[in-house]
């Protein structure tokens, strides 16, 4: 059966996650985030420590993981931005509400039935598919084998960094309201532990460089 808490902890995690980029993508307007190893997975292990957990649990962390890859179509972001559109257009939210709700159920089939033919027609160890793929099909198992080889206690040090992490951003934030036009943003230092730099850094200048021209 397993721990009735874990399960809640993970979801849990990973609405805070969704809310996160949600206002990273609201006030940057950047396509993806990015944010690969931020997730329950990683996450909880950090804090609970992988030995007071029983190979049940670990088990249901590692099944729960599909959803958590990482996060660069994370679909909060994209709602949002549908809520906000309807919402300058004197719309009604509960019809988009069940919109969504039915495409996210359509996409779903459609991914898993596109994947598998895909796999069958070209054949998923070959050289016709990327094996990077194949690799995030693994990922989960390989991190559970870890958790019960090789268990481990809470790592305190991970959460000291969590913790001033989350004191930078707060303050950054906190400054960025007090002073008109401060330049360091909050969510630029989220976006600086992700490959979202490496993708978008000249959407992100341009972006800068014609709000700056415009309002200034």
């Amino acid at each position: 059966v397993g721990s009735w808490w874990l399960p809640i902890a993970f979801l849990g995690i990973y609405l805070l996650i969704m809310v996160a980029l949600t206002r990273i993508r609201a006030e940057t307007a950047v396509l993806s985030t990015e944010l690969i190893w931020i997730n329950p997975q990683t996450i909880l292990p950090l804090m609970t420590g992988t030995e007071s957990l029983s190979h049940t649990d670990l088990a249901h962390m590692g099944m729960l993981s599909w959803f958590n890859s990482d996060y660069r179509a994370a679909p909060m972001p994209h709602e949002l931005e549908g809520f906000v559109g309807v919402r300058r257009a004197k719309g009604r939210l509960h019809p988009l509400v069940w919109a969504i709700m039915l495409a996210a159920a359509v996409a779903l089939v459609s991914a898993l039935l596109w994947d598998l033919q895909m796999y069958y027609v070209n054949g998923a160890s070959t050289g016709k598919v990327n094996s990077w793929r194949i690799s995030k099909g693994e990922e989960p198992w390989r991190g559970l084998q870890t958790w019960l080889v090789n268990p481990k206690p809470p790592n305190w040090v991970a959460m000291s960094a969590m913790a001033v992490g989350f004191a930078i951003t707060f303050l950054l934030a906190a400054l960025r309201q007090k002073f008109f036009g401060f330049p360091l943003h909050p969510a630029a230092y989220v976006l600086n532990t992700s490959f979202a730099n490496d993708f978008f850094w000249l959407d992100m200048f341009i972006a800068w460089l014609a709000k700056t021209l415009i309002l200034r």
